[in-house]
């Protein structure tokens, strides 16, 4: 959600293996990588 993955490769590489090989890795770390929302900070909006 609002997250990006950027890869560099060879000019000659598969792009239906560098996908699949990007999409398994974001399947096994991306729980890892997920935030929970922030919760406003103390006396948020008192001056």
């Amino acid at each position: 959600d609002g997250a990006h993955l950027a890869v560099v490769a060879e000019e000659n590489a598969d792009p239906e293996y560098v996908g699949q090989e990007m999409s398994h890795l974001v399947g096994a770390i991306g729980a890892h990588l997920r935030a929970e929302p922030r919760s406003p900070a103390p006396n948020a909006g008192t001056p």
